[in-house]
């Protein structure tokens, strides 16, 4: 059986393509292979060999991204790549409702048998537009996918048919690798090391797209604050995105070089994790927040925004404060700094966010259609 994971957005090191990476290490690959197309590009070099490794293709059909904005270019590009390249199943993968509307038209179109929408987010605002597009995606997404997927409830209801959320909807936690992730102090002196961070600097980290959702700015403007409290502190950002030169601009103007690291895009993050101290998430919306369960994994407390799912937490060390009150965000900032590593692994797998459960039920949906598993 011919699987493809279809992604909506470019493949850098954000949570819904390390949610299909993972899922197609651990899956069972009896009687199944899978590629992957992204409708943009893929600038992880580290994605592109384990999918190779694992013998499948990575297509990229080079669009042009414009988050935000209209998608319907990606249609015919679509289209003209499922006639030539034929699959049993297709995973669609997106934060946007208007891509997996079109995916999936796309998809009926030329024959997919098995079309699967995987919502991964929630949204900033009910604005007109939303509502608008979700009017006009109504009888796509309510007719023609077979199966409905969201990392949480919130995540699906922002993307679907309220009917289909009631009665159709699977949640699947985005599992994680317990192996990798977990608390390593070889790896976290050495990682500190090759980052130049001594032993009593504090380190506030975040790993995501630059992009509005993620939220950057704020965490330039805590650091600012906190410089002016406590020099020995360093901000380690991890990814790659379409605003991170203005969030360099943002970094230059507040004279904050010295005490900021960008890595790009890094082929394994969870070894930047494990120099960091203090995971900071306040992000202006999440479907669930992949990097939160995975800063949980490693060990370290997470202050996130109160627009991430509660869901996401799995373990005391979590914190959910406003975004509009930064003192709050400080004191805890400071509190945290105390904090011990963690050993989450057992409370993370009996939460069922171990990839090995994922990748399983993730096997049963790509069969379904098949009466196999």
């Amino acid at each position: 059986m011919k699987v493809l994971e279809l992604t909506g957005e470019p493949i850098l090191s954000g949570g819904q393509e390390a949610f299909f990476i993972n899922v197609m290490k651990h899956i069972n690959m009896d009687n199944m292979c899978i590629d992957v197309l992204t409708l943009y590009n893929c600038e992880n070099s580290y994605y592109r060999q384990i999918i190779e490794k694992l013998h499948g293709s990575l297509f990229e059909l080079n669009l042009t991204f414009n988050p935000g904005g209209l998608r319907a270019n990606i249609l015919i590009p679509l289209i003209k790549f499922l006639r030539i390249h034929k699959y049993d199943v297709v995973h669609v993968h997106s934060g946007s409702v208007s891509v997996l509307t079109i995916c999936t038209l796309a998809c009926k179109v030329c024959g997919v048998k098995n079309i699967i929408v995987h919502s991964h987010c929630t949204g900033f605002r009910r604005s007109f537009k939303y509502n608008l597009i979700k009017s006009f995606s109504y009888p796509v997404l309510r007719y023609l996918p077979n199966q409905y997927c969201a990392c949480s409830y919130e995540a699906g209801i922002w993307k679907f048919p309220k009917k289909i959320v009631q009665k159709r909807l699977k949640i699947i936690n985005n599992g994680i690798d317990l192996d990798l992730f977990s608390p390593c102090e070889e790896m976290r002196r050495d990682m500190r090391s090759r980052l130049k961070l001594s032993d009593d600097t504090l380190v506030l980290g975040n790993v995501g797209r630059f992009a509005f959702q993620k939220n950057h700015e704020y965490l330039i403007r805590l650091l600012k604050i906190l410089v002016s409290q406590k020099s020995n502190v360093k901000l380690l950002l991890v990814g790659d995105g379409e605003l991170m030169d203005d969030v360099v601009e943002q970094v230059s103007q507040n004279e904050l070089e010295d005490y900021v690291i960008f890595t790009g895009n890094v082929d394994k993050v969870q070894d930047y994790m494990q120099a960091m101290d203090i995971f900071l998430f306040p992000s202006r919306f999440e479907g669930l927040g992949l990097v939160g369960v995975e800063a949980q994994a490693v060990g370290v407390p997470v202050i996130a925004s109160e627009k991430v799912p509660r869901t996401m937490k799995i373990v005391d060390d979590v914190y959910f404060l406003p975004l509009s009150d930064m003192n709050l965000w400080m004191e805890k900032i400071q509190e945290c700094s105390r904090h011990d590593r963690a050993y989450n692994k057992e409370a993370i797998k009996r939460a069922g966010y171990d990839i090995n459960q994922t990748a399983e039920e993730i096997r049963k949906l790509y069969f379904k259609e098949y009466g196999r598993k």
